[in-house]
């Protein structure tokens, strides 16, 4: 079972993403596929503190997906700072059935912890489930 939520905020002006792949089809084998990299212009990221939710706008209801951390040193060159973005990169691998997830549309956002507490980026990307 998928962890939820029942809030997110609206930070996307505060951070810099990008879902470089998202792969999902009901038809096909149901499973989401996705990479991606978030961060927080100026904080550091660090390797537990990205995660990956589908937002319901409906039923105001998000999931948490098991998110693995991925290293990307070229999210850190790119932006040149002083700070290290190597641990940006998410990716998500999951089986995604009406068990764990009730029919619908959802909305891709990317969560990284800074300054005590989560940022929330809506993707403005979405899949139907």
């Amino acid at each position: 079972m998928l962890d939820k939520v029942k809030y997110i905020g609206n930070d996307t002006q505060s951070l810099a993403f990008s879902v470089d792949y998202v792969d999902y089809s009901v038809s096909c084998n149901k499973i989401l596929n996705l990479q991606a990299w978030v961060l927080k212009p100026g904080s550091a990221t660090e390797p537990c503190d990205v995660r990956v939710i589908l937002w319901n706008e409906e039923t105001s209801i998000g999931y948490v997906l098991p998110t693995a951390v991925v290293q990307r040193q070229d999210v850190t060159k790119h932006f040149n700072h002083s700070v290290s973005y190597d641990y940006a990169g998410c990716a998500v691998n999951v089986p995604l059935t009406r068990t764990n997830l009730p029919k619908g549309t959802y909305e891709i956002v990317l969560s990284r912890w800074a300054d005590d507490r989560y940022y929330d980026c809506r993707t403005q990307q979405r899949i139907e489930v």
